[in-house]
């Protein structure tokens, strides 16, 4: 019994994780979007440099998207960004 709660507990701090992620990301698109700096977010993301935010928003990205099995790393984001871009020229183009 104290085996199968200690089992569901670590999914439902997986599942908060996971949510935290969603919402870290959108905060970082939206304030992006409003043109806050990246230097801003890094006390925020527990880095230390604007490059370091950045790539830290990369891996939420990728996190997002990414396939089971694929690393969360950056350019799983950056392969996902361009596929995306090449739908939708091919979608503008018909």
């Amino acid at each position: 019994m104290v085996g199968e709660v200690a089992v569901l507990r670590a999914k439902l701090w997986q599942y908060l994780r996971e949510q935290a992620d969603v919402g870290q990301l959108k905060a970082i698109e939206d304030g992006r979007s409003a043109g806050v700096p990246w230097y801003h977010f890094t006390e925020a993301l527990c880095v230390t440099s604007k490059q370091g935010a950045n790539q830290k928003a990369r891996r939420l990205k990728a996190e997002q998207v990414r396939d089971p099995g694929e690393r969360r790393a950056p350019e799983i984001a950056r392969e996902y960004e361009d596929r995306v871009a090449a739908e939708q020229r091919a979608e503008r183009a018909r």
